[in-house]
């Protein structure tokens, strides 16, 4: 099998990074080493520590200097202690304080030509109270619609789905919260790692987890940088997970791959243009018709972080490698497995299949079958790497149909898969919410029109495998007799015996769904 993957990759370091972290006691020594091991690991561009229980100036200046960090503001709560520590890195220059408030702290950035305005938040846990919040966020927002990031404890959640236990969430807190979010045009950030941000208790009757620490963006953000990261790191030794932010700067890219769009073919005159194409009249493989090379380079597959090593690492580079590997691991096998001598095979497995199913499946299909498999094919499945769906061959039989046949014919008679015919984009899918390791996505093969045609063919003639059952049936054993006499075989798949045991299962109509 021939691997083609391409990456957009994005630069190793970010431009903004950001740490957000709800910690009682960040005075004591363990805390400090987790903070520093944080910064260290990334280098933050801010930090916001939040609900402190400290004086600032409990802690030592040299403490905050050895991490490169300079303190930004805190917020006005009277006179008790400030509950948001915002710090800057040495790299920013001059951070200015927008608004400093009892429940959050507004810092502005100037980066090149750009405004940003960050937002960290430690909301009460009245309601009444959040109110004035809520309010104050509301007369702020059309002063940062195109580049405002708001993060922080926000005490509230959007609804009953980012709870677990036994409490279930005010409605009317949900109801106000959501109306918040809604008057500031403010989309929540899906943040990687754990679900939940906040756990108390430990019984199970007791235990209460809920996400109440959210990364907000404005509706215009997501044009300002190209990637918005949020993950939930580990949690230790508070009840609150860290939350980091990482941000890239945007770069719109002005090339795509094309992609064949299903409406085209109900244009009156668009017969006359797949006519008039020099695209579709060329019958070489390797003509513009199978430039599947060129659109892989313009694959815009992107993960922003993965847990590589129990290590989460952004680095684009470092993240490639280990996909690629890990793929070819996956869909290659190794050579010194393979025996030159394969009599041995003859000798442990019985053969099944008679001389005249066996030149069925090896026989150069007619064009009446390739037509019958082309047509039989999902009109709307997923392109390959050439951007043409199946409706495309389909609507245009008459133009691309001697190709095709040409091509498909080709395979059979020779046996031999080319590159062009069997590049395909590898689309990772996650398995679960918040997948975060490689081995969490599940890789499915957007394949190559004609490859999908020649898998058809195959999995159809596969069907003649089927008649040893059939025969069986009809003899007389039924097929839960030989559901249960499978089974049985494979529970005593471990036990020695005479040339060993060995089974195999094949399903090539089910792979060929995901294809």
């Amino acid at each position: 099998m021939h691997i083609s993957l391409s990456f957009r990759l994005l630069p190793a370091d970010p431009i903004i990074s950001i740490l957000y972290w709800n910690y009682r006691g960040i005075g004591n020594n363990s805390s400090k080493r987790v903070l520093s091991d944080l910064c260290c690991s990334h280098r933050h561009s801010l930090v916001c520590i939040s609900e402190p229980l400290v004086a600032f100036d409990s802690i030592s200046a040299r403490f905050w200097s050895s991490l490169g960090l300079h303190l930004v503001g805190m917020n006005d709560r009277g006179g008790l202690i400030p509950s948001i520590w915002v710090f800057a890195c040495d790299s920013i220059s001059d951070p200015q304080i927008v608004l400093c408030d009892k429940q959050h702290l507004i810092v502005s950035i100037s980066i090149g030509s750009m405004m940003y305005w960050y937002t960290f938040v430690y909301a009460s846990t009245s309601a009444s109270v959040c109110h004035v919040l809520w309010h104050s966020l509301r007369e702020m927002a059309g002063s940062f619609s195109s580049s405002w990031l708001v993060v922080g404890d926000f005490n509230a959640v959007f609804g009953a789905h980012e709870c677990l236990g036994s409490r279930s969430p005010a409605k009317g807190s949900c109801k106000d919260f959501k109306s918040m979010n809604e008057d500031c045009n403010l989309i929540g950030v899906r943040s990687q790692g754990a679900r939940f941000t906040w756990v108390r208790g430990r019984s199970s009757h007791t235990r209460v987890e809920r996400r109440l620490d959210k990364t907000l963006v404005s509706e215009g953000y997501t044009t300002c940088w190209r990637d918005i990261l949020c993950v939930a790191l580990p949690r230790q030794f508070s009840d609150h997970y860290q939350l980091w932010i990482r941000l890239a700067e945007s770069h719109v890219s002005t090339s795509r791959p094309f992609r064949f769009q299903s409406m085209w073919v109900d244009y009156p005159d668009f017969m006359n243009l797949v006519r008039k194409s020099e695209m579709v009249t060329s019958r070489h493989r390797n003509s513009s018709f199978f430039h599947s090379s060129i659109k892989c380079r313009q694959c815009r597959s992107v993960l922003s972080s993965l847990l590589i090593d129990g290590v989460i690492l952004v680095d684009q580079t470092v993240i490639k490698d280990h996909i690629v590997r890990f793929s070819v691991d996956l869909f290659s096998s190794d050579s010194n497995l393979i025996d030159q001598n394969l009599s041995i095979v003859d000798d442990i497995v019985p053969s099944l299949v008679s001389q005249e199913e066996n030149s069925l499946l090896m026989a150069i299909p007619s064009p009446d079958v390739i037509h019958d498999a082309v047509f039989a094919m999902d009109a709307l499945s997923a392109p390959g790497l050439d951007g043409f769906s199946n409706r495309f061959f389909q609507r245009c039989w008459e133009i691309v149909g001697r190709d095709v046949i040409l091509e498909v014919q080709d395979f059979f008679h020779s046996g031999v898969v080319t590159p062009g015919l069997n590049s395909n984009f590898i689309f990772l899918s996650p398995k679960m919410r918040d997948s975060i390791t490689i081995d969490q996505f599940r890789p499915i093969m957007l394949g190559n029109f004609l490859f999908k045609v020649s898998s058809k063919i195959l999995a159809d003639r596969g069907n003649v495998g089927l008649s040893l059952c059939n025969n069986l049936v009809s003899s007389g054993i039924g097929m839960l007799r030989i559901v249960l006499l499978s089974s049985d075989c494979v529970n005593v798949l471990h036990e020695k015996c005479y040339r060993g045991n060995v089974a195999m299962k094949i399903d090539i109509c089910e792979a060929l769904k995901y294809s």
